[in-house]
């Protein structure tokens, strides 16, 4: 058994610790605030949006002339923005982007107020053509097709919403699912590809 004065060794070690862990946290609040404002700007930059809660790197590949996103969106770390300049990507206010998310807009998405996405969700609306058999695939031009998406909508971890999907309010999308589309309003969809569930009721 531990004498009495290995305890109180041990706990003064670990107040040590805790403290020197909060000097270290203190000292690098500044250089915190300085990354972050850093993320807005330069988020401000490429789109002409300004966010107050970008908790990460944001990935951008380009400058866009016609993106706006509403008040109050967080974006969390490592989402991705497939944008080019003629693209047109309209977001609501209360809009968040979770983990590694990707919204490749070549085209058009909207998407509308208190919408949530889960991490590693992917939305794109352009898809290769593979009509010719004779050239590759990846060689064949892109086909685009606008995305919509309402209003309150919850899109769940990992799915992926395909080109010309419409996502009409109130519609949770589980976790996994493969979206291409409209999917009704107020109702729960799920699977790949994703089928009604359920009617949300109040």
């Amino acid at each position: 058994m531990e004498s009495l004065t290995e305890k109180r060794i041990a706990g003064n070690e670990t107040n040590a610790i805790d403290f020197l862990r909060k000097v270290i946290y203190k000292l690098f609040q500044p250089f915190r605030f300085l990354a972050a404002t850093y993320r807005k700007i330069r988020f401000y930059f490429y789109t002409k949006s300004w966010l107050t809660h970008i908790l990460g790197h944001v990935h951008i590949n380009t400058i866009s002339h016609q993106t706006s996103i509403g008040e109050n969106a967080t974006l969390y770390p490592n989402v991705i923005f497939e944008l080019n300049q003629h693209s047109i990507l309209r977001v609501g206010e209360r809009f968040t982007l979770s983990y590694g998310a990707v919204i490749s807009c070549q085209h058009s998405i909207t998407i509308g107020n208190y919408v949530m996405i889960g991490e590693y969700t992917s939305i794109r609306d352009t898809s290769h053509g593979y009509s010719d058999t004779k050239v590759p695939y990846c060689r064949q031009p892109d086909i685009p097709s606008a995305i919509t998406i309402g209003n309150n909508v919850w899109i769940g971890r990992g799915s992926i919403i395909l080109p010309g999907s419409v996502i009409e309010d109130g519609v949770i999308v589980a976790a996994n699912s493969v979206v291409k589309g409209r999917l009704e309003s107020n109702s729960l969809y799920g699977g790949a590809p994703a089928r009604l569930i359920k009617r949300i009721t109040s």
